[in-house]
């Protein structure tokens, strides 16, 4: 199921799936696109991870997206995302308030939200 977000400004209109976008990660991951044929997931379902990867940020389109992760209790190790890493673009990187990294056991999930030019 899709539905359909207008910005309050009228400059940007997206497309969003409410269905979760399954990943298999096999290497670490930097600048992450999300996007499948211009459609911006808001879960990514992280699944079969057979070693512990680091993602240091996620490719985005602008201010406000919200985006959570989920690293299924199907995954055998950890996912985690770099805090402020610079392998990513500036624009692209997580940067959380805790100013940690964030580590993601299988089960666990976490919730991002770009605002002010990083992925808090």
């Amino acid at each position: 199921m899709t539905i359909i977000n207008n910005n309050l400004m009228g400059v940007h209109a997206a497309e969003y799936t409410l269905l979760p976008f399954e990943y298999t990660i096999t290497t670490n991951e930097d600048n992450f696109d999300f996007t499948i044929d211009g459609i911006f997931y808001s879960l990514l379902k992280f699944t079969n991870n057979t070693s512990s990867l680091d993602i240091t940020g996620f490719i985005i389109e602008s201010e406000g997206h919200y985006l959570t992760i989920y690293n299924s209790a199907n995954s055998t190790q950890n996912i985690v995302l770099k805090y402020d890493d610079v392998n990513s673009s500036a624009d692209n990187r997580i940067k959380p308030i805790s100013g940690v990294d964030i580590t993601l056991t299988p089960g666990e999930k976490t919730i991002l939200l770009y605002l002010d030019g990083k992925w808090r």
